[in-house]
């Protein structure tokens, strides 16, 4: 799904129970769709029992933030 407002895009990559959303300027990235479907693989394959009963309770974001620091890193992109 994307979203543009001005000349920014707000791209949303969504999994089963995850979505990650990217804004962009400019052109996409190179990579960036496999990089985001991993984050959310990632993030869900090691996190499962706990979104899947998810409750809306924040407390879970600081878990799940070593796996925006990774994308944001680039080591989504090896591999």
């Amino acid at each position: 799904e994307e979203i543009k407002l001005g000349e920014l895009r707000i791209i949303v990559f969504k999994g089963k129970w995850t979505s990650l959303a990217a804004i962009i300027s400019g052109s996409d990235p190179e990579g960036l769709n496999k990089q985001m479907s991993r984050c959310i693989l990632d993030m869900e394959a090691q996190n499962e029992a706990i979104l899947k009963d998810w409750s809306g309770d924040l407390v879970i974001s600081k878990q799940l933030q070593k796996y925006i620091m990774k994308l944001l890193a680039g080591e989504y992109a090896q591999g």
